[in-house]
């Protein structure tokens, strides 16, 4: 397990380590997890549902570790968790997947993400702001995070 998981699982303590597993979808388009997870579980299994959380990154020194808001799916019957968001072509990033149904619960309906995180060496959290910009956070509320949109 990556540093900047345990850190975050203990930032967000109801939050869960969980193994995804990639599959291919025909229509799915890289940086529309919203929508992949919803369209697929829309036109799949009835127990699929949408799930949400963060991926996170590789350390990459002074940038530290990219928290990333996502979405994904999981069979409610065999707890298996799926991923139809293709990686963007450019990604060469391994990801471990932190299930957090705050993203999900805070931004239902709104088909949108909060803003990206960055976990630095030390600890810190940041918040990366659509101007690019980053602002040290004291503690992970996704609530409060979702509330910083333009």
């Amino acid at each position: 397990m990556k540093k900047a998981t345990r850190n975050l699982l203990k930032l967000r303590t109801a939050a869960k380590l969980v193994a995804v597993e990639k599959i291919d979808v025909e229509d799915a388009i890289a940086n529309q997890c919203y929508q992949n997870a919803c369209k697929y579980a829309d036109s799949n299994e009835k127990e699929l549902l949408v799930m949400s959380g963060w991926l996170v990154g590789d350390f990459l020194n002074e940038r530290g570790t990219a928290l990333i808001p996502h979405y994904w799916v999981v069979n409610e019957v065999t707890k298996k968790h799926y991923d139809p968001t293709p990686k963007n072509i450019n990604d060469s990033q391994s990801y471990e997947y932190v299930m957090d149904f705050d993203i999900l619960e805070f931004g239902y309906g709104k088909g949108m993400l909060p803003y990206p995180l960055r976990m630095l060496a030390d600890g810190t959290v940041q918040v990366k702001h659509n101007d690019g910009r980053y602002q040290t956070l004291s503690k992970i509320d996704v609530q409060e995070i979702y509330n910083m949109k333009d």
